[in-house]
């Protein structure tokens, strides 16, 4: 499972919220700062902002860990992550720590699946983003002559095979500045991005 780290301090969540006493009082029932590094639900840590380095007790896994992190976040924490993701402390929820910490602080189950969806790091939001830029290297290779005979071969892209073949045989017997081979390179875009 993907941990979620989030860099903060004592003061700063405060900024997020009208009501600041909240997100105040959860930190002092989590023991945070005085504990810099803390696990406050499944999967997802408090790390103090100031840290330069984490305690020996904490691994971070390159292929799954993730930190949120802010302007005051060390550059030593920062990166010791391979994803990672900037936010500020900040009511609007395109700042990332206001809908985080509405999380932390509701009553719903799987606190960590919602803050991946937030941070755009949820499993299906990482498998559309590969597909796409999957989608469009394909559309560059094609464009750029390249053999694209693996593509048939891939199970997980049988939907585009075929679109890609329909291709091949229309602009077999044109050239890359024909406009008919455009024309059926624009209709090949369309149909294998059509879903995205």
């Amino acid at each position: 499972m993907k941990r979620i780290f989030i860099s903060t301090e004592k003061d700063k969540p405060v900024n997020c919220f009208d009501e600041p006493i909240t997100i105040a009082n959860y930190l002092i029932q989590n023991n945070f700062p005085v504990q810099p590094v803390k696990e406050v639900t499944n999967n997802v840590y408090l790390i103090l902002d100031t840290l330069t380095q984490l305690p020996d007790t904490i691994a971070i896994d390159q292929q799954t860990d993730l930190l949120l992190f802010h302007e005051t976040t060390t550059n030593n924490i920062k990166n010791l992550f391979p994803y990672k993701k900037e936010g500020h402390h900040m009511q609007a929820e395109k700042y990332y720590y206001r809908p985080v910490f509405d999380i932390l602080l509701s009553n719903c189950e799987n606190k960590a699946e919602k803050i991946l969806k937030v941070l755009g790091y949820a499993d299906e939001q990482i498998n559309e983003e590969n597909k796409l830029k999957y989608k469009l290297q394909l559309l560059h290779e094609i464009y750029e002559g390249k053999d694209t005979s693996e593509i048939s071969a891939d199970k997980s892209l049988e939907e585009f095979s075929k679109k890609i073949t329909d291709f091949k045989a229309t602009v077999t017997k044109y050239n890359n500045e024909d406009n008919n081979h455009r024309a059926a390179l624009i209709e090949l875009r369309d149909a294998l991005l059509a879903d995205v």
